[in-house]
């Protein structure tokens, strides 16, 4: 997951009526049964389960029926023109390219009553019909579209040069350096951009949005350095901009869950010490890495995704500790065994420690850490200058940190 996008929106002729059904009617050429379209959603009484619901073609019209909503909900269409079960479409996809990006898919954005879409020949080609809402989506994208275009193709520039370098293959280091200044530029003024939406369109929904974007911008969403935390503070301020009605929609409560997630991760804070035991029982403690930069990786063995992201940290001690960086590992294993195989299998060869409990760990609780993998970054002052740094967002902070 490189980036959060939300693309829920809710506008005020939405709110200002009793809440309603949404019904989905759609065309794709002229197929027919066994042809099938797949719908799903967040919803159910919590509003966060996976809600399924599908529909046969007939002269290639299908009907999707929904619950009542009170403000306009992502929904994700899937098509199968044989009538394939969902795992059997997702398994030929895999079979065919080997992922899922090529599936024929559509997400959009349904509103409260009729919603319509239309295409000749397969779903992603699909178009909205022109209600309120998907005007509303049009004119945010065309207002914030003159400086996305650049970015997103500065990332893809970028992207393709780290490509490179992680598999080691030879990049030209000054245009590295200078595509990553560039993009954090682009990202600045895509962040100004999405603010003066904001300041125009203060009872939008899509200001709520907007909020989303600026502090997930350029990272993943957990992670946290001094720019993010320079984005909290710059959107805490564009919050009081918004009108009581923008507040009522419900990505808005994801803006204020965010930030006060945000609000617990301060960066420029001295670090807490704490010591534990490599497998030969040596106590080991952050002081003994005074004076240099420290990147503490909590992990486990059994944990798959931190697993997955070891080579991104093998990567980044290989390339960087001859300028000083050190790795700590901190497993949240509970079977000593089990521990030693991952680091042996992992190829890591920086310090390793644990108390092996898994989760009764005094460094989980001294850093509020709820899952893992999780990390913290700590300067030779002994301040944590950023939380959570993975694959991408690792590589960019070292490269700015070392210059090359």
């Amino acid at each position: 997951m490189k980036k959060l996008i939300i693309y829920s929106l809710c506008l005020l002729p939405v709110i200002s009526v009793a809440q309603a059904p949404f019904t989905l009617k759609g065309k794709i050429g002229n197929y027919s049964a066994p042809a099938k379209v797949f719908v799903s959603y967040a919803g159910g009484p919590s509003g966060n389960q996976l809600v399924r619901d599908s529909a046969v073609l007939t002269n290639g019209v299908f009907i999707i029926k929904g619950p009542a909503i009170k403000e306009p909900k992502s929904i994700e269409l899937q098509f199968s023109p044989k009538g394939y079960s969902r795992n059997k479409l997702a398994m030929e996809s895999y079979k065919l390219h080997n992922d899922l990006e090529h599936m024929d898919k559509f997400r959009m954005l349904v509103q409260s009553g009729k919603n319509e879409i239309s295409s000749k020949d397969s779903l992603k080609n699909s178009v909205i019909g022109g209600s309120q809402i998907e005007l509303q989506r049009r004119k945010f994208e065309s207002f914030i579209k003159p400086v996305l275009t650049p970015l997103m193709e500065e990332e893809q520039s970028w992207t393709a040069m780290a490509e490179l370098r992680t598999q080691n293959k030879p990049i030209e280091e000054k245009a590295y350096l200078a595509s990553l200044e560039k993009r954090k530029d682009l990202e600045r003024a895509y962040k100004l951009k999405l603010a003066d939406f904001v300041r125009a369109n203060p009872d939008d929904y899509f200001s709520a949005v907007a909020l989303t974007k600026i502090l997930s911008a350029g990272t993943q969403v957990s992670a946290v350095d001094q720019q993010k935390t320079e984005d909290l503070v710059f959107v805490k301020e564009l919050v009081k901009v918004l009108t009581p009605k923008a507040k009522q929609y419900q990505v808005f409560a994801g803006v204020q869950y965010y930030i006060s997630e945000l609000e617990k991760r301060p960066v420029n804070i001295t670090y807490k010490n704490f010591s534990q035991f490599t497998p030969e029982g040596k106590s080991v403690s952050l002081d003994d890495f005074k004076g240099k930069y420290l990147f503490v990786d909590f992990w486990a063995s059994w944990c798959g995704p931190c697993r997955g992201e070891n080579p991104n940290v093998l990567r980044a001690y290989n390339n960087y500790k001859q300028d000083g960086l050190e790795i700590l590992g901190v497993s949240f294993d509970d079977k000593k065994e089990a521990w030693l195989k991952a680091i042996e299998e992992d190829k890591m060869p920086w310090t390793q420690i644990s108390v092996l409990k898994g989760f009764q760990n005094e460094a989980a609780e001294l850093y509020d850490i709820q899952g893992i993998p999780s990390s913290i970054l700590i300067n030779p002052e002994g301040k944590i200058i950023a939380y959570d740094l993975r694959a991408e967002d690792l590589e960019r902070k070292l490269l700015e940190i070392f210059k090359h």
